[in-house]
C-alpha cells in the first residue's frame, strides 16, 4: 500500500516539477558520476 501511495507523490511531483526528461538524464548521469568517483575514491 505504501508503494501505490508513493507512487501517486512522485506523479503529482513530477507533474509540477520544471525539469525537462533531458534535463533530468543529464542531472542523473551528473549525479552517478559524481557518487562513482566519491566510491572509488574512499575505497569502498
Amino acid at each position: 500500500m505504501q508503494k501505490v501511495s508513493d507512487m501517486e507523490f512522485l506523479k503529482g511531483f513530477a507533474g509540477k516539477s520544471a525539469l525537462t526528461e533531458d534535463d533530468a538524464l543529464k542531472l542523473g548521469r551528473k549525479v552517478s558520476a559524481a557518487l562513482g568517483k566519491r566510491y572509488r575514491k574512499t575505497g569502498k
